[in-house]
């Protein structure tokens, strides 16, 4: 229920239209070879990278953070109301109050609160992670924009409801489980999952090897500054509107998103013309096909030359290890709330500094280690999943306010593992199974949370009374799990360099089937 979500800067839209290639993915009409149809390649590319995605990442991840932190305040305030508590002892929670029964109050409600958010957390991520599988493939021959427009359209009809319960909620005392329900339209349109694939992809088919790792991590960075900006504003435009204006400026953002894929966005899927001819109905059923579906297992678990098979395997891993170690974040809020006494404006304050210092390391921070001292993108995910680490370490033995702010402004190259390992999978990739191992990727990460929500709630649920913060510990041994795989996968990338100067092999020679 925290915020979710990424995008990028328009600063960086003019520099996307310079020095770029074709795209990387090949597709099925673009055989022949000749000068004409590789011209009109060229010109189609420099066009697609003309309008850029980052406004759209920037205002679907301002949405995203701006209504997460405040639907997780409301979630408190109305299972108060529900379980029959009065209302004035209710409006005392998360004020920073002294109140007499404030504190045990607050214990009371929690608990129910906690499991509130594991299961929208659970229906978030696993529902989407099914969809990215079957819409991943789809992409690849309809193209990116259905994949990136469908998740906003479920996102609109979501926070919509949500504005309507809380609506109504300020009449008469609601279940908070309806906010459940409520997030279930976002889910079956794929959520962030597919959203992201579908991103990612776009932006792999129109970058090159050469900047492609900048430009990841760009959109790392710049999806955290629309989230910043939502992060930061929350608590005040819930102070000058209310909680249901928020979920409706959200929705806002997301028609804002889907308007622009769809009206100046041209897709970079070159599709064939068999599939041009395609009705409506028949591209909705070649969704459903499970053989694509099996491609991509196919594709992600095929036998490949020069250890490149186990070096995406533990890109993929780390990832998921990293999502593991971030179960916290549902609970996070409660924790200082419980431990710090922080109400809302505190808490967004403190988030939105640490989006700040994760802008910088992923904007800058990534600039200057590859342009600046040339290190390559495994070295850049050690300093990352080092500084995840630190960070919730730091976060645990935490007894004042200030020191989270102490584990932020220490580790700001926290979250550019993500870029880094993502370019380097690209780089080693065939490029026609860049997308299928993406989709596969994100599909998998997105179950993780069925098992790290449950175990953080458990974990916070049972520690509450005597030592919130355990949870923190857990994170930070997870976190520290993944340095073990990134020197792993630097070890192979040592031994396939060696393979490859005794065995050098063609683009197209890299796959080796089983």
């Amino acid at each position: 229920m925290d915020s979710e979500g990424s995008s990028k800067t328009t600063s960086t839209a003019s520099v996307n239209c310079i020095d770029e290639d074709t795209p990387l993915l090949a597709r099925s009409n673009s055989g022949s070879g000749s000068s004409s149809a590789t011209s009109v390649v060229a010109e189609t590319s420099k066009k697609r990278q003309c309008l850029s995605l980052e406004p759209v990442a920037v205002a679907l991840c301002f949405g995203w953070s701006m209504s997460g932190i405040v639907l997780s305040n409301q979630i408190i305030h109305q299972t108060c109301w529900y379980m029959g508590y009065n209302a004035s002892l209710c409006a005392t929670l998360g004020a920073n109050s002294n109140a007499t029964g404030a504190k045990e109050l607050e214990a009371l409600v929690q608990p129910t609160v906690a499991k509130i958010t594991m299961t929208s957390s659970i229906i978030t991520s696993v529902i989407p992670a099914l969809c990215g599988l079957f819409l991943g493939p789809w992409s690849d021959k309809f193209g990116r924009k259905p994949v990136m427009i469908i998740p906003c359209v479920g996102y609109i009809v979501s926070y919509v409801t949500k504005a309507i319960i809380c609506q109504a909620s300020s009449l008469l005392p609601l279940n908070p489980w309806l906010y459940v329900y409520a997030d279930i339209p976002a889910a079956i349109s794929g959520g962030t999952t597919v959203f992201y694939a579908g991103m990612f992809s776009y932006l792999a088919d129109v970058s090159n090897e050469g900047n492609r790792a900048v430009r990841m991590g760009m959109l790392q960075g710049s999806s955290l500054g629309g989230a910043f900006v939502g992060m930061l504003s929350s608590s005040f435009i819930l102070q000058l509107t209310n909680t249901a204006t928020v979920f409706m400026i959200s929705a806002s953002m997301m028609l804002f998103g889907m308007a622009y894929v769809l009206f100046l966005i041209e897709d970079s899927v070159d599709r064939s013309t068999d599939n041009l001819r395609l009705g409506r109905y028949r591209k909705f059923r070649e969704i459903f096909r499970l053989d694509l579906v099996m491609d991509i297992f196919n594709t992600f678990f095929k036998a490949r030359s020069g250890y490149d098979r186990g070096i995406i395997w533990l890109t993929v891993v780390i990832g998921a290890f990293s999502v593991l170690g971030s179960g916290g974040s549902n609970i996070f809020y409660l924790f200082t709330r419980n431990k710090f006494n922080w109400t809302l404006e505190q808490y967004t304050m403190w988030q939105s500094a640490d989006l700040l210092s994760i802008i910088v390391g992923n904007f800058l921070g990534i600039l200057i280690l590859k342009k600046v001292f040339k290190l390559p993108d495994i070295a850049i995910a050690f300093v990352s999943v080092l500084c995840f680490s630190g960070d919730s370490f730091i976060k645990g033995l935490a007894s004042h306010g200030w020191q989270l702010y102490l584990a932020t402004g220490v580790t700001p190259l926290k979250g550019t593992e993500g870029a880094a390992l993502m370019t380097l999978s690209s780089n080693i990739l065939p490029s026609h199974d860049i997308a299928k191992v993406y989709s596969m990727a994100m599909s998998l990460t997105a179950t993780v949370p069925l098992a790290a929500a449950p175990l953080f709630t458990y974990i916070y649920n049972q520690t509450l009374t005597t030592a919130p913060e355990a949870f923190n510990f857990v994170a930070s041994g997870i976190y520290a799990v993944n340095i073990l795989f990134v020197g792993i996968i630097h070890i192979l990338l040592k031994n396939r360099q060696c393979h490859q100067r005794l065995h050098p092999v063609e683009e197209s020679d890299r796959e080796v089937i089983a």
